[in-house]
């Protein structure tokens, strides 16, 4: 499909061609299959693998808006779609918002087609909660499931049953408790037969498995930060990209690695600043993993140009926070988040449905004035319609967990004991020395 929501795999070899909706089906075609070291270091940088690659050599996975021909021993992949250049300016005239909401309405209206009980997955914020309001009036009796948290920082669960109250949903709050995390996480390679490492994927998962028990197809607000700008960052970078561009070239003797591992923005700036490609710049920032040290960890350079992101080259040409926004709609979208959606949901039985990714509402919004983007105001805008002003303008964890507090606790046998696995090191090719630093600066509360 256009944007990867649903996942094939393929090989092609002198004698075989065969293809499946997950890799473990070709595998028992194959007499053997083989660790892609290119598809290895994607995932220790990024957490995810981006297509086409996945985690064996001899197996492939089909790419977003591609199709792929297989004639006489030969096959093919072609392109027939691409997510197409956003508006780069601000527009003085208001949107028409009626037609915005048609547009959604319709789409909605179409992903609640099902013979069978279905219903929402409702976070605090604006893009399963508008989901939600518009799906209430197709459907009167819907049902609508939210993750609590233990730890407070991390919970969202009464928010979102003031606002499953206020549009009147039968609504279910289900517990991610540090029992329930650890009984997940022995399910992740059952669940995405690939390495992956998102962390919210835990309570994605029991959501999944709980939701299924009241319904057989869910809407899910996955795409509008994409869509509509609001993941936090976006403003940050298009603050930073000035300064960045300004020191860049007086930056070069500047090392490339920190002497510390951390997370956030403001960490990464002394490596942005030795990074002259601003696509690379923008992958980097997006990256939830170890990507700013990935030479320091792995003594070896990232695969960057084996990457989504570094291929499309319109990247270059956008100003401001785009290409970091565009390079997350073609690859991180995709690769981390729908794969998270839809392996998850797929394990339990459950369809889930993501209506702001129809192709319809996806082009509507990246046409729209750059103004009318930025910090969801075209969706936070709409959301007023249905919602009290306190209730519309909710700041969301998507179901983002304590990771980093489960990993000094709960799971800190089990980090200490992957740091000291030689399988493991053998099998990353992972600097030992390092390695046991970034463990002990983490279990110091230092990262």
């Amino acid at each position: 499909d256009r944007l990867g929501i649903k996942p094939l795999y393929y090989h092609h070899s002198a004698r075989q061609f065969c293809f499946a909706s997950t890799p473990d089906a070709i595998r028992e075609l194959l007499p053997d299959t083989t660790l892609d070291p290119v598809a290895r270091d994607l995932f220790l940088a990024l957490g995810y693998i981006p297509a086409p690659h996945s985690i064996w050599r001899e197996i492939r996975k089909l790419s977003p808006g591609t199709w792929l021909e297989f004639d006489q021993g030969v096959c093919n992949t072609h392109s027939y779609w691409e997510v197409p250049l956003p508006e780069r300016s601000s527009g003085a005239r208001q949107p028409d918002l009626d037609l915005i909401e048609q547009i959604l309405s319709e789409s909605i209206r179409m992903h609640l087609v099902a013979d069978r009980e279905l219903g929402v997955f409702l976070s605090s914020g604006i893009d399963s909660s508008l989901i939600a309001a518009l799906a209430t009036r197709e459907f009167p009796q819907l049902k609508t499931f939210t993750i609590r948290f233990e730890e407070p920082e991390f919970d969202e669960s009464e928010t979102a049953t003031a606002i499953a109250r206020a549009l009147n949903t039968e609504h279910h709050t289900l517990t991610c408790s540090t029992d329930a995390a650890k009984a997940m996480i022995q399910q992740l390679p059952e669940v995405f037969t690939e390495p992956f490492a998102d962390p919210s994927a835990l309570p994605t998962m029991l959501l999944c498995r709980e939701a299924r028990n009241h319904i057989v197809v869910a809407l899910g607000g996955d795409g509008g930060d994409e869509l509509a700008l609001g993941y936090r960052h976006y403003a940050k970078y298009r603050r930073l990209a000035p300064l960045l561009n300004l020191l860049s070239p007086l930056a070069a003797p500047l090392p490339r690695d920190q002497s510390s591992y951390h997370p956030s923005l403001l960490y990464k700036i002394p490596y942005l600043l030795g990074v002259k490609d601003k696509a690379l710049r923008t992958q980097i920032i997006s990256a939830i993993g170890l990507l700013p040290y990935f030479s320091r960890l792995y003594g070896r350079e990232f695969p960057f140009d084996q990457t989504p992101w570094s291929r499309d080259k319109r990247l270059h040409e956008l100003p401001g926070e785009l290409p970091l926004a565009m390079g997350e709609l073609i690859q991180y979208l995709p690769d981390d988040l729908l794969v998270k959606t839809d392996r998850a949901s797929m394990f339990f039985g459950l369809e889930l449905r993501v209506p702001l990714l129809d192709h319809k509402v996806l082009e509507h919004c990246l046409g729209l004035p750059l103004n009318w983007r930025r910090e969801k105001r075209i969706l936070r805008t709409l959301l007023g319609r249905y919602l009290p002003s306190e209730l519309s303008g909710g700041r969301k964890q998507g179901f983002s967990p304590p990771i980093a507090t489960w990993l000094r606790t709960i799971f800190a046998r089990d980090l200490r004991m992957l740091a000291e696995s030689k399988d493991f090191c053998e099998l990353t090719q992972i600097r030992t020395d390092r390695l046991a630093q970034l463990v002990r600066e983490h279990c110091d509360g230092a990262c």
